[in-house]
């Protein structure tokens, strides 16, 4: 069940969305084209990495843009133009214009890396490592088509303050930060503590954007998967601009402190998961506004403490492992040595999927196959695993000989790429369908 939050489809502001995106590729060849490179080099789709669409206001009557579900965003300032979102979905902001100018920019992780990648011999907008970055690559017909790169900002006015230097420093300390040979509890209360002091210098959601690009760094690294998707996407110069959410597994024990440091950086609560008394698990849902940045923080749960506030609260710890207890007890916790046990990027799925078994890569089967979401892993990876972990897990009885055996010498599955396709601006997801891929990917079977 999900606490306190109904996700709704939205396919008036969707449609919407792709008119005016079929209007903008058809007066644009560049932007044309390189939707097409998009589907063709990477098995994605525009509509997934659109940054924002900005029109002329005399392209549209405003009671039209509203009855479609957009409403006008009173946070978001710009010089001679109003920001609509479509507010509770995934589709991206119309800006309506004083001028005539129409222009379409897609997100980016590196604007430098998209930069040389397509070739392009104009200056961006922004200094390097700044909260806001873009590059307009192609004008034609009064439509700018280009890459924007934000680094803990959703605005659009450019920052005026330097602090560039801070954030460097931020990023580089949590990138060479230790995360094995610690109490893991008291690793995480160091990490909590070091976040504290980045904040004295640097805006917290630019501290957050430096947390979570180490930490995909960190995953992609140990997961062949994501570093085939990340190739085919970095030929268009994109990195994770199509980056959906995070997962983080957690020990009972620790998932307090993981969310508190979650919420360090600027995440806010969302809904509460519980999958089910067969499941044996739960997760906290956490969102990032300004980083537009979704985490999962899942851990093993019990009927009895799905009502509570169980991330807040904390949990006790308990000899019996479910799925994502084993997952911690065998490679450590995510936000320490094990990692994100996955991100999900946003694809064409149909296209991502014939892709991959004509490769031999085939993902495991969907476990979500609806219209408006569909979702499915890679295979994943083993990794190794630590004869001290196993050896220990044994001892306790938390484990069988056989078992000791297998992942001993075996290893057992660490992380994937998760495949999801959203349609209709659907923000949610589905619960019986994560609660079969937790059943899947336990160790034990």
């Amino acid at each position: 069940m999900t606490e306190g939050i109904s996700w709704t489809l939205h396919p008036g502001a969707e449609g919407l969305v792709k008119v005016l995106q079929r209007r903008l590729l058809g007066d644009n060849r560049a932007a044309r084209e390189f939707g097409e490179k998009l589907s063709r080099q990477t098995s994605t789709r525009m509509m997934d990495w659109i940054d924002h669409i900005r029109i002329p206001a005399g392209w549209i009557d405003i009671d039209d843009l509203l009855k479609t579900g957009f409403e006008r965003d009173p946070d978001i300032e710009i010089d001679d133009a109003t920001c609509y979102r479509a507010p509770d979905s995934m589709l991206p902001p119309i800006i309506l214009g004083e001028d005539k100018i129409a222009r379409l920019l897609i997100k980016v992780e590196d604007l430098d890396t998209f930069i040389s990648a397509n070739g392009a011999r104009k200056e961006p907008r922004g200094k390097k490592h700044s909260a806001l970055r873009y590059i307009v690559l192609s004008r034609e017909n009064n439509v700018h088509f280009g890459g924007i790169e934000r680094r803990g900002y959703r605005g659009f006015i450019e920052k005026e303050e330097d602090d560039t230097d801070a954030y460097l420093k931020t990023r580089d300390a949590l990138g060479r930060r230790e995360r094995t040979g610690f109490d893991e509890n008291m690793a995480l209360e160091e990490l909590l503590s070091r976040l504290r002091e980045y904040k004295k210098d640097l805006h917290v959601s630019r501290v957050a954007d430096a947390f979570f690009r180490t930490e995909r760094r960190y995953w992609e690294s140990r997961d062949p998967d994501a570093l085939r998707q990340l190739r085919r996407q970095n030929t268009l110069g994109l990195g994770w601009g199509n980056r959906d959410h995070h997962t983080y597994r957690n020990s009972r024990e620790n998932l307090k402190t993981v969310v508190s440091i979650l919420e360090e950086i600027g995440m806010v609560p969302r809904e509460r998961f519980y999958a089910g008394e067969q499941a044996g698990w739960g997760a906290q849902v956490l969102e990032h506004e300004d980083l537009d940045t979704v985490v999962f923080a899942d851990v093993d749960m019990e009927p009895v403490e799905k009502d509570g506030d169980f991330a807040h609260a904390g949990l006790k710890g308990r000899d019996e492992l479910g799925t994502v207890g084993l997952w911690v007890a065998l490679h450590g916790e995510s936000m320490l040595e094990a990692g994100l046990h996955h991100l999900a990027a946003r694809v064409d799925f149909m296209t991502y999927n014939e892709r991959a078994r004509s490769e031999g890569n085939a993902p495991m089967d969907p476990f979500s196959s609806f219209p408006h979401l569909k979702q499915c892993f890679t295979k994943g990876v083993n990794w190794k695993i630590d004869p001290k972990r196993g050896r220990s897990l044994l001892d306790g009885n938390r484990i069988t000989q056989e078992q000791f055996s297998i992942f001993t010498t075996s290893g057992a599955r660490g992380s994937h790429l998760e495949l999801i396709e959203r349609n209709q601006g659907f923000k949610g997801f589905n619960q019986s369908a994560v609660s079969d891929i937790i059943r899947r990917t336990d160790p034990r079977r």
